[in-house]
């Protein structure tokens, strides 16, 4: 598979369903930052010292992914639904928030 497609490049990309958007689209964007969140977890995932947050970590990673596929495809995929992260993963985050803040020191 080449890298290149010698038609050139007219600023435009294509989304995970084929449509065609502008580089600068905000999706884009979200997107690619959703992608830079995911990687910057993944090395907190694997330093030293936080394999009490590993599985946290993993699960967050996993929500990351389900926004960051629901970003890449078009608004009107019927499996849309199946990218979203699981509806309880506010909450699952949160009672996480709320063991680490339990063992902070005043």
């Amino acid at each position: 598979m080449k890298i290149y497609t010698r038609t050139g490049d007219d600023g435009n990309t294509s989304l995970a369903g084929g449509q065609r958007v502008p580089k600068f689209h905000p999706r884009i964007e979200a997107y690619g930052s959703v992608d830079e969140l995911i990687s910057w977890i993944g090395l907190l995932r694997d330093t030293p010292g936080n394999e009490s947050r590993k599985k946290i970590l993993i699960y967050i990673e996993h929500q990351l992914m389900k926004c960051a596929s629901g970003l890449a495809n078009a608004a009107d995929d019927s499996k849309l639904a199946e990218l979203l992260p699981d509806m309880d993963c506010t909450s699952v985050v949160e009672e996480e928030i709320d063991r680490m803040e339990a063992r902070l020191t005043p």
